[in-house]
């Protein structure tokens, strides 16, 4: 099974809007500027994530929201962020996509309530 990162996805769903072919994925980072975030350079959309991380030192879990999943769980895993970095490694142990920021975030903050919590315990995800 062939595996598709996150940065080819967002590739391919430029594709999709600009109105480009799918057929070849080779090259492609270099046909599209690099997205900064602000003004003209934004991209025409961009996904938000709600997540839930694992240590796999002591089995803990960690809540948070990010827009770039890869680059936030590397910051975890290089000891950037205070609370998670004498637990590391981490692994993301699940998440969910968002359209906007404020429902990532949201998302985060239910996670972290005790109604969330029983949430998380009924589905079976911790």
């Amino acid at each position: 099974m062939k595996t598709i990162t996150i940065k080819k996805i967002f590739i391919l769903a430029q594709l999709f809007w600009k109105g480009g072919r799918v057929a070849e994925c080779g090259g492609l980072e270099n046909r599209f500027p690099k997205f900064s975030g602000r003004g003209f350079e934004s991209p025409p959309f961009r996904m938000y994530y709600s997540y839930i991380l694992k240590s796999l030192k002591d089995n803990s879990f960690y809540y948070g929201s990010t827009s770039d999943l890869e680059k936030r769980l590397s910051e975890h895993n290089k000891g950037k962020v205070k609370y998670t970095k004498s637990r590391f490694p981490w692994a993301v142990h699940y998440y969910e996509k968002y359209n906007t920021r404020s429902e990532a975030v949201k998302r985060e903050l239910f996670f972290k309530s005790i109604d969330g919590y029983r949430w998380l315990k009924e589905n079976k995800i911790i």
